[in-house]
């Protein structure tokens, strides 16, 4: 929890939960904002309200009242092992760079180990040179499995790609 604290206020922002139906509707539109997704959202507010409501993961990373980071995660389970699974997080693009998402995960990190899930994983693309860094070096991450086309045909405004992830703990 310190080093989460410490990440957020090197970042300047607050990390926080999200709770009310005004910040679970904020997540979905900055969630739309980064990815542009015109058609179907990726995570409407009725679905991070069933995940707030379900006990998973749906924080946000604000400065001051303006919500300009997002991450969400579910439980998961994997031989008996209770994980946190890290679905989205991402940060608006004008405060892209300034170590933002980096404090997301590290308070999404302490939030996973007070409810006593001692891993942390997720899907990552590794063709992606900023991803792979970001992922590797800055949160220490290993890459522990690979799967060609993992989600399918992806197409939003980051990229078009038949879904290549690398799933990182």
């Amino acid at each position: 929890a310190a080093t989460a604290r410490r990440a957020a206020e090197r970042a300047g922002i607050d990390v926080r939960p999200l709770a009310t139906i005004a910040e679970l509707d904020a997540g979905s539109q900055l969630v739309s904002r980064i990815w542009e997704d015109d058609g179907e959202p990726k995570a409407p507010t009725s679905l991070l309200r069933a995940l707030v409501h379900a006990g998973n993961f749906v924080a946000g990373a604000f400065d001051g009242d303006r919500l300009v980071g997002v991450s969400l995660g579910f439980w998961g389970l994997e031989e008996d092992e209770l994980h946190l699974h890290s679905h989205i997080t991402g940060i608006d693009r004008p405060f892209q760079g300034r170590s933002l998402g980096f404090a997301l995960k590290q308070f999404q990190r302490s939030w996973a180990l007070e409810r006593g899930a001692r891993t942390v994983v997720w899907t990552a693309d590794p063709l992606v040179r900023g991803n792979a860094y970001f992922n590797l070096v800055k949160l220490g991450a290993a890459m522990v499995g690979y799967h060609e086309n993992f989600y399918g045909l992806l197409q939003d405004a980051l990229k078009t790609t038949r879904g290549n992830r690398a799933k990182a703990a």
